[in-house]
């Protein structure tokens, strides 16, 4: 450890965050007194409560010796921890509060004594900056949730509650992100080795670990495929059938190449129903082995058994992999080979990394399956490639070679095959939800200003300005494009795409005047991939109406309404949910990233520049919380996470 440690009750900004949680509880105890009195509540009811309060501030604090040493700031800083914890039970949802009262229970009795800890002053200023940052994206996701606008913009408040109960919730948050974040940190950086790395043992038969993962993980995901046989079916997974029968012209809306091996499965089978059931196997294979790849890389690294084990088990039972194995969708092929890229950039990225042509190969494949099995996947990986070169220094010269590849790969692909064979590009819309969600928020909350020129111009792509505004939905981008197939559009993309500067301009133009309804319409778009308190729909479990004959098979009833209604209960209920919040997964990446950076290991960290790169192009979709779009980065989760727990800290301390 270095001279300039100090412990963290010493540093600035520990002393900065123990002032925020007073300022909390100074607008706790306004919100509380202002809703005593305003109830017409006794003020002795409201003294006798603070009292309360006191005694069990100081009775909880000496218990656990948290804090300070000093015991006048002691107490105040356990006075006011525990006033903000009441404002929260006090004023929010019963099931919510109660999880944030555990919260602030657990954080105390497991970080006894934390504050002892050897930090030093940079270390604790980053965990500072992060919690800040964490606690912004929580205040405002929870403002977007409850209200969907940003309500402490909005002024007069017609209470103290109004005004005072967001930032005590804001200051409160930061204390508490800011100790979990130095504990975490700190115990990550306080040895040198990690001892879960051990040196690989040389008589392993990788082959035969890759293929008893895969037979594990596919037993695992067995009960699935045959309760929900031949698989599961949405709207979207539909009409790639219809185009494969030829029953609907073919088009890159759905990427061409998912079609094709669906097309391939159909043709291999004799009835409709056993190649939708062909496909359902082979993507599970497909998944599975990636999955297992990550068990077989771990182990060349020289992860320990413990490890390895706890990544297969999450890899075999974590409900929604065994779901999205047999589900028809883009993005699950997307996410085996977001997986494979991942492993091979890896061993592209390490200096001790085996290179060779046939990696090479490997690389370009996985590469070329991730820009094309999603739209935004090619967006995605150049620019994540454009990243890593510049910030690695090791193997620049293969790695621009290796993306050059790609890009003209993919590029004659989608270019030259698809003019060649006449097949329709995805429309243009897509990729334009959130400035048209921005127009329409505009026109729906300030109404339709006809003397605007900016509203003028863009009336030309918006044929229905007035229908636009009715069908606003602050988190799905689709109504307010209408339904071309169906007949209508409130979004003309042919008109656009004729002069896109011009409309653009009239946008921007529109903007300036509407900035607050902007932000808001782009964040309410995208929260559900920031914001970790959302829990929507993940799994599907049934085959969609069709002309087809195509059915979910009739029997193994109880079977299938066990494994959906348990999988419901795993995603949806404390404290499993958590799993399925991609807000939460998004920030352990983060946080992997950051301790990566901070062992030393910077170009290990440098491969998520490509799930950055997703993530991004992903809060431009339509729909502002799908985890199927983002399951290619949460795919990798495992695989980083325990990257990260056994990378040795080369830097000692920071």
């Amino acid at each position: 450890m270095i001279s300039a440690s100090k412990k963290l009750s010493c540093t600035k900004c520990f002393r900065i965050s123990g002032i925020l949680l007073f300022v909390g509880a100074v607008f706790s105890f306004c919100t509380v007194f202002d809703s005593l009195i305003g109830t017409a509540t006794s003020p002795v009811i409201f003294i006798i409560a603070a009292l309360i309060l006191t005694v069990l501030a100081v009775f909880a604090y000496k218990k656990m010796s948290l804090l300070y040493v000093n015991s006048v700031r002691q107490f105040f800083v356990a006075f006011s921890a525990v006033l903000c914890t009441f404002s929260l039970l006090f004023f929010t949802d019963s099931s919510k509060s109660l999880i944030w009262i555990i919260a602030f229970v657990c954080i105390a009795y497991f970080f006894r004594g934390c504050f002892e800890l050897e930090i030093t002053e940079k270390l604790s200023t980053l965990c500072f900056v992060l919690s800040v940052f964490f606690s912004l994206l929580i205040f405002l996701g929870s403002q977007l949730a409850e209200y969907e606008r940003l309500e402490f913009l909005y002024l007069p408040y017609k209470s103290m509650q109004q005004i005072f109960l967001p930032f005590s919730r804001l200051s409160y948050l930061i204390f508490l992100i800011y100790v979990l974040l130095a504990k975490i940190l700190s115990s990550a950086l306080n040895t040198k080795q990690c001892t879960a790395v051990c040196e690989p043992e040389g008589n392993t038969n990788y082959v035969l670990l890759f293929l008893a993962c895969t037979a594990i993980i596919i037993i695992c995901w067995l009960p699935y495929y045959i309760a929900f046989y031949p698989g599961v079916i949405s709207e979207d997974s539909l009409s790639e059938v219809l185009q494969q029968l030829g029953k609907e012209p073919l088009s890159n809306h759905h990427p061409i190449i998912h079609q094709f091996f669906i097309g391939l499965c159909l043709k291999a089978a004799d009835t409709l129903t056993a190649g939708v059931g062909l496909f359902s196997i082979v993507q599970m294979l497909f998944l599975a082995s990636a999955f297992s790849a990550v068990i077989v890389f771990l182990k060349k690294q020289g992860v320990k058994r413990l490890v390895l084990c706890a990544v297969l088990v999450v890899y075999a039972l974590y409900p929604v992999n065994a779901f999205f194995s047999i589900t028809m969708w883009k993005d699950v092929p997307f996410a085996a080979t977001s997986v494979f890229l991942c492993i091979l950039l890896l061993n592209e990225t390490d200096e001790k990394g085996k290179k060779g042509f046939l990696r090479a190969v490997l690389f370009v494949a996985a590469a070329f399956g991730f820009c094309t099995f999603r739209n935004n996947g090619f967006y995605a990986f150049v620019f994540g490639m454009v990243l890593i070169i510049v910030f690695n220094r090791t193997n620049r010269k293969r790695l621009a070679l290796l993306s050059i590849i790609t890009v003209c790969a993919v590029v004659g692909y989608q270019h030259v095959l698809f003019d060649t064979l006449g097949f329709a590009k995805s429309n243009i819309s897509e990729a334009l939800s959130v400035p048209i969600q921005q127009v329409a928020r505009v026109v729906n909350i300030d109404g339709i200003d006809d003397g605007d020129e900016n509203i003028a111009v863009l009336r030309e792509v918006f044929p229905d300005l007035e229908q636009t505004a009715e069908n606003y939905t602050p988190t799905f981008a689709d109504p307010v494009k209408g339904n071309p197939k169906r007949g209508y559009a409130l979004f003309d993309a042919e008109v656009f795409s004729n002069e896109p500067v011009r409309y653009i301009k009239s946008w921007a133009g529109l903007g300036l005047e509407h900035p607050v309804n902007y932000i808001e319409a782009f964040l309410l778009q995208s929260y559900g991939y920031w914001y970790p308190d959302i829990n929507e729909n993940i799994v599907g479990s049934y085959i969609i109406g069709n002309d087809l004959g195509l059915k979910s098979t009739e029997s193994f009833e109880t079977l299938k309404s066990a494994l959906f209604l348990n999988s419901e209960a795993f995603i949806r209920h404390q404290p499993t949910a958590i799993l399925g919040s991609i807000g939460f997964l998004v920030w352990v990446m983060l946080i992997c990233a950051v301790l990566l950076c901070l062992k030393g290991h910077g170009h290990t960290a440098s491969v998520l520049f490509c799930m950055l790169g997703l993530w991004l192009t992903t809060l431009l979709s339509p729909v502002y919380c799908e985890y199927r779009y983002i399951y290619g980065l949460i795919a990798v989760v495992p695989l980083f996470a325990a990257i990260t727990y056994s990378k040795e800290n080369k830097r000692g301390s920071f």
